[in-house]
Protein backbone atom coordinates (compact mmCIF):
# COMPACT_ATOMS: atom_id res chain seq x y z
CA UNK A 1 0.00 0.00 0.00
CA UNK A 2 1.70 3.44 -0.67
CA UNK A 3 1.13 6.15 1.59
CA UNK A 4 1.40 10.09 0.33
CA UNK A 5 2.35 13.03 2.04
CA UNK A 6 -0.70 15.23 3.14
CA UNK A 7 -0.65 18.39 0.44
CA UNK A 8 0.35 20.77 3.32
CA UNK A 9 3.16 19.34 4.78
CA UNK A 10 4.97 19.05 1.20
CA UNK A 11 4.06 22.97 1.14
CA UNK A 12 5.24 23.66 4.48
CA UNK A 13 8.47 21.49 3.46
CA UNK A 14 8.94 23.62 0.14
CA UNK A 15 8.49 26.87 1.78
CA UNK A 16 11.16 26.43 4.55
CA UNK A 17 13.54 25.08 1.76
CA UNK A 18 12.97 27.74 -0.78
CA UNK A 19 12.61 31.04 1.74
CA UNK A 20 14.69 29.44 4.29
CA UNK A 21 11.92 30.20 6.84
CA UNK A 22 13.11 29.71 10.27
CA UNK A 23 11.81 26.21 12.54
CA UNK A 24 12.85 26.17 16.04
CA UNK A 25 15.29 23.25 16.38
CA UNK A 26 13.47 22.94 20.39
CA UNK A 27 10.43 23.76 22.08
CA UNK A 28 10.39 26.54 24.56
CA UNK A 29 9.99 25.64 27.94
CA UNK A 30 9.15 28.04 30.69
CA UNK A 31 12.45 28.72 32.76
CA UNK A 32 10.35 28.24 36.16
CA UNK A 33 9.44 24.82 34.89
CA UNK A 34 12.76 23.36 34.68
CA UNK A 35 13.85 24.43 38.09
CA UNK A 36 12.89 24.37 41.32
CA UNK A 37 13.40 26.85 44.52
CA UNK A 38 15.51 24.03 45.87
CA UNK A 39 17.58 24.12 42.88
CA UNK A 40 18.60 28.51 43.78
CA UNK A 41 18.86 27.69 47.60
CA UNK A 42 21.62 25.06 46.31
CA UNK A 43 23.50 27.98 44.51
CA UNK A 44 22.87 31.13 46.49
CA UNK A 45 23.33 28.82 49.82
CA UNK A 46 20.05 29.93 51.69
CA UNK A 47 16.32 29.95 51.75
CA UNK A 48 14.63 32.12 48.54
CA UNK A 49 11.00 32.90 48.39
CA UNK A 50 8.95 32.16 45.05
CA UNK A 51 10.22 32.26 41.73
CA UNK A 52 9.06 35.30 39.32
CA UNK A 53 8.88 34.01 35.89
CA UNK A 54 8.76 36.44 32.72
CA UNK A 55 8.62 36.47 29.05
CA UNK A 56 11.96 37.98 27.77
CA UNK A 57 11.99 39.47 23.91
CA UNK A 58 13.92 37.55 21.70
CA UNK A 59 14.63 38.63 18.08
CA UNK A 60 15.77 35.16 16.99
CA UNK A 61 13.40 32.83 19.11
CA UNK A 62 11.70 32.51 22.69
CA UNK A 63 13.26 33.17 26.26
CA UNK A 64 12.11 33.09 29.62
CA UNK A 65 13.70 33.68 32.76
CA UNK A 66 12.40 32.96 36.37
CA UNK A 67 14.34 34.74 39.05
CA UNK A 68 14.60 33.78 42.39
CA UNK A 69 15.55 36.30 45.44
CA UNK A 70 16.96 35.44 49.18
CA UNK A 71 14.49 35.02 51.71
CA UNK A 72 17.00 36.21 54.68
CA UNK A 73 17.82 39.70 53.19
CA UNK A 74 15.79 42.90 51.64
CA UNK A 75 16.44 44.98 49.17
CA UNK A 76 19.59 45.62 47.07
CA UNK A 77 21.46 43.69 49.97
CA UNK A 78 19.43 40.53 48.92
CA UNK A 79 21.11 37.54 46.88
CA UNK A 80 19.55 36.77 43.83
CA UNK A 81 19.61 34.27 41.36
CA UNK A 82 18.00 34.19 37.63
CA UNK A 83 18.31 31.70 35.00
CA UNK A 84 17.23 32.38 31.16
CA UNK A 85 16.12 29.61 28.90
CA UNK A 86 16.30 30.76 25.14
CA UNK A 87 15.41 29.01 22.83
CA UNK A 88 16.67 30.31 19.02
CA UNK A 89 15.96 29.98 15.50
CA UNK A 90 19.29 30.36 14.26
CA UNK A 91 22.17 27.89 14.93
CA UNK A 92 23.95 29.33 18.36
CA UNK A 93 26.65 26.35 17.72
CA UNK A 94 30.06 28.23 18.06
CA UNK A 95 28.96 31.20 19.44
CA UNK A 96 31.03 31.52 22.56
CA UNK A 97 33.90 33.13 21.33
CA UNK A 98 31.54 36.40 20.40
CA UNK A 99 29.64 35.98 23.94
CA UNK A 100 32.83 35.91 25.44
CA UNK A 101 33.37 39.38 23.13
CA UNK A 102 30.03 40.74 24.28
CA UNK A 103 30.43 40.60 27.93
CA UNK A 104 34.48 41.44 27.84
CA UNK A 105 32.74 44.78 26.03
CA UNK A 106 29.75 45.33 28.26
CA UNK A 107 32.38 45.69 31.19
CA UNK A 108 32.71 42.10 33.19
CA UNK A 109 35.56 40.77 34.06
CA UNK A 110 37.76 37.16 34.51
CA UNK A 111 35.64 36.38 31.23
CA UNK A 112 36.32 33.18 29.81
CA UNK A 113 34.86 29.94 28.27
CA UNK A 114 35.12 27.05 31.07
CA UNK A 115 34.45 23.17 30.53
CA UNK A 116 32.68 20.53 31.99
CA UNK A 117 28.84 21.64 31.08
CA UNK A 118 26.82 21.58 27.89
CA UNK A 119 28.25 21.95 23.90
CA UNK A 120 30.45 25.26 25.36
CA UNK A 121 30.21 27.80 28.12
CA UNK A 122 31.35 31.00 28.92
CA UNK A 123 31.78 32.31 33.06
CA UNK A 124 32.09 36.05 33.32
CA UNK A 125 32.14 38.21 36.76
CA UNK A 126 31.55 41.95 37.57
CA UNK A 127 30.78 44.05 41.00
CA UNK A 128 27.14 45.04 40.37
CA UNK A 129 25.52 47.65 43.19
CA UNK A 130 28.61 46.46 45.95
CA UNK A 131 27.73 42.96 45.21
CA UNK A 132 29.57 40.22 43.05
CA UNK A 133 27.77 38.61 39.87
CA UNK A 134 28.63 35.83 38.16
CA UNK A 135 27.14 35.01 34.62
CA UNK A 136 27.61 31.12 33.04
CA UNK A 137 26.08 30.83 29.69
CA UNK A 138 26.08 27.60 28.73
CA UNK A 139 25.06 26.37 24.85
CA UNK A 140 23.89 23.10 23.92
CA UNK A 141 23.02 21.71 20.34
CA UNK A 142 21.74 24.07 17.92
CA UNK A 143 19.41 26.12 19.54
CA UNK A 144 19.61 26.68 23.00
CA UNK A 145 21.67 28.72 25.70
CA UNK A 146 20.89 28.57 29.11
CA UNK A 147 22.00 31.89 31.22
CA UNK A 148 22.52 31.74 34.77
CA UNK A 149 23.65 35.18 36.56
CA UNK A 150 24.22 35.00 41.02
CA UNK A 151 24.16 37.84 42.46
CA UNK A 152 25.30 37.97 46.10
CA UNK A 153 27.28 34.68 46.11
CA UNK A 154 31.03 36.49 47.45
CA UNK A 155 33.36 33.65 46.82
CA UNK A 156 33.74 33.47 42.50
CA UNK A 157 35.25 29.61 42.60
CA UNK A 158 32.00 28.45 44.40
CA UNK A 159 29.59 30.14 42.29
CA UNK A 160 30.90 29.09 38.95
CA UNK A 161 30.97 25.53 40.37
CA UNK A 162 27.71 25.62 41.82
CA UNK A 163 26.26 27.59 38.07
CA UNK A 164 27.72 24.39 36.53
CA UNK A 165 26.09 22.36 38.74
CA UNK A 166 22.59 24.00 38.34
CA UNK A 167 23.55 24.28 34.48
CA UNK A 168 24.09 20.10 34.28
CA UNK A 169 20.88 19.73 36.23
CA UNK A 170 18.80 22.17 33.67
CA UNK A 171 20.22 21.57 30.34
CA UNK A 172 18.21 18.12 29.80
CA UNK A 173 15.36 19.16 30.33
CA UNK A 174 15.96 22.09 28.08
Amino acid sequence: MKKHLHPALIAVTCLVTLFGIPVPAAAAKDACGIMTSADAEAVLGEPVGAPRSMDRPSGDGEASVCEFRSSQSKGLKAKSLSVTAHYSNSDVRGSAPEITSNLNAAGFTNVRQVSGVGDSAVWATRTMMGKPMGELTVLKGKSVMLTIISNGVPDEASALERSKALAAKLLPKT
